[in-house]
């Protein structure tokens, strides 16, 4: 019988999954990170299932940085409410075999441990940048294989890096890893959705006000000086405000800004990564400074939209079943409708349709054909301007 070590700071939660487990598993349960480090180092275990608190990461990563200088190592599955991209690309990198999003089912959970052993032997070796290292971008078309070859290289620079790609094909995924396989993995990453922003509070917004700079302004950081030491994500930067431009722009360039009403320039390090699902190129219909698009767009990672890699749906079927549909699967009719339709709305429209056939399913296990709903009326998706990827490309 295999052995398992559980790490839960709650003692109900311990002892139920103790329970649930025990029929499958030798058990050891740890309160607390510190005890389950002491309890790993006399004893092998086979697997680790750590609850990972957003609250405290570092003390769960030390979990993992203890599991990784084992010989053998066990496999060690995070468990965590919080399922943000960056924190699972991260908890990837410091050697996390599975990543599993609360809320989840006792059979998907068993299914996630049974898969995560035995350990994969080059787990421990795998360094930043690594070809090896788990990718938040699912597919193996040739497309996502170049988009994770950019996204590893790009992670290894700090120029500024334009995200292209229709709505819903992953620019802030491929941002989150990016900035994850960075130098700057470990600070801040700061998102600002420049289309949900009206134009009048756009520079505060980004720069921050000081007191009195209009009617009941109160001294606030923006977005670029909350991002300092690590990465701002301009989202849809091809709606930012045209009278913001000039002044990113000279942010861009000398690392400068003022406040909205301040008069001392604040100096701060931020990379700058953006993305846009519109025209923004010389001659569009968009104000957009080309002055500034091209200090953007140093280094350039174009998205295929999903109808452009339908070879990948399986795969990425397979991961949204896992996380949004309790471990359901698709079966072949189900497959072969799904890779039939062009998804205008990309991945994002996949995961809601598949979200909508699970429920269509209920107490059925099988996600088939006739739980699938969507319009079969084919939508064609507007070609958007997409620049040339810039000569910087090397291949590592």
């Amino acid at each position: 019988m295999r052995s398992l070590l559980i790490i839960e700071s709650d003692p109900l939660e311990l002892r139920t999954i103790s329970a649930l487990m025990a029929e499958e598993y030798e058990i050891s349960g740890a309160g607390d990170t510190r005890t389950a480090v002491g309890l790993m180092r006399p004893r092998r275990f086979d697997l680790v299932l750590l609850n990972l608190d957003p609250r405290d990461v570092d003390a769960g990563f030390a979990v993992l940085s203890a599991a990784a200088t084992l010989d053998p190592a066990p496999a060690v599955v995070c468990v965590s409410a919080c399922g943000d991209p960056g924190l699972i690309v991260r908890a990837g990198r410091h050697g996390a075999a599975d990543f599993i999003v609360k809320p989840h089912t006792l059979p998907f959970l068993k299914k996630k441990l049974r898969d995560a052993a035995p350990v994969a032997p080059s787990r421990t070796a795998r360094g930043r940048g690594s070809k090896d290292e788990p990718s938040a971008l699912i597919g193996d078309s040739a497309a996502m294989r170049e988009t994770r070859r950019l996204v590893a290289l790009f992670g290894q620079y700090d120029f500024p890096v334009l995200i292209l790609g229709e709505s819903g094909t992953g620019k802030e995924l491929a941002a989150r890893e990016i900035h994850a396989r960075s130098s700057r993995g470990a600070s801040h990453l700061v998102t600002l959705n420049c289309g949900a922003i009206p134009s009048h509070l756009a520079e505060s917004e980004l720069f921050g006000t000081e007191r009195g700079a209009f009617t009941g302004a109160l001294s606030r950081a923006g977005a670029w000086e909350r991002a300092d030491g690590g990465t701002l994500f301009l989202d849809e930067v091809g709606d930012l405000a045209e009278e913001v431009q000039s002044k990113l722009l000279r942010a861009l360039e000398n690392g400068d800004m003022t406040r909205l009403g301040g008069c001392v320039p604040m100096r701060s390090d931020v990379r700058i990564l953006a993305a846009t699902n519109a025209d923004i190129g010389p001659g569009s219909p968009a104000s957009f400074r080309p002055d500034l698009l091209y200090r953007m767009n140093t280094l350039t990672i174009t998205l295929a939209p999903l109808r452009e890699r339908l070879e990948d749906i399986p795969a990425i079927v397979e991961f949204f079943a896992m996380e949004y549909c309790g471990g359901k699967e698709v079966d072949e009719t189900g497959l072969r409708a799904l890779q039939s339709y062009a998804w205008p709305g990309n991945v994002r429209q996949l995961r809601n349709t598949l979200c909508r056939a699970a429920v269509n399913a209920h107490d059925d296990p099988v996600i088939s054909e006739r739980h699938i709903r969507f319009d079969h009326r084919e939508g064609r998706a507007e070609r958007h301007w997409m620049p040339a990827s810039p000569a910087f490309s090397p291949r590592p």
